[in-house]
């Protein structure tokens, strides 16, 4: 276990995002996760878990837009 949600409904959330991205041809959208507690709460490890299941998850802490730009032209990725 990557970490402890509030609520078991959470880690069906968190699957069927992972589940998502591996099907991500079928679907006209992709929704956002948003995670908001305060800090040292388990935020950023619980999306790390997340996004090393997701289907070409790539997590990077720069915003620059050519990185951005180019991962989700040329690589289809799914970004943290």
């Amino acid at each position: 276990m990557v970490s402890e949600l509030p609520n078991k409904l959470y880690y069906y959330l968190l699957s069927l995002f992972d589940f998502h991205t591996y099907l991500i041809d079928k679907f006209n959208f992709s929704p956002i996760i948003y995670f908001f507690a305060d800090k040292e709460r388990g935020k950023t490890r619980t999306a790390k878990g997340m996004i090393y299941i997701a289907r070409r998850g790539v997590m990077t802490e720069t915003l620059r837009e050519a990185n951005l730009i180019r991962w989700s032209r040329d690589v289809r990725a799914t970004l943290l």
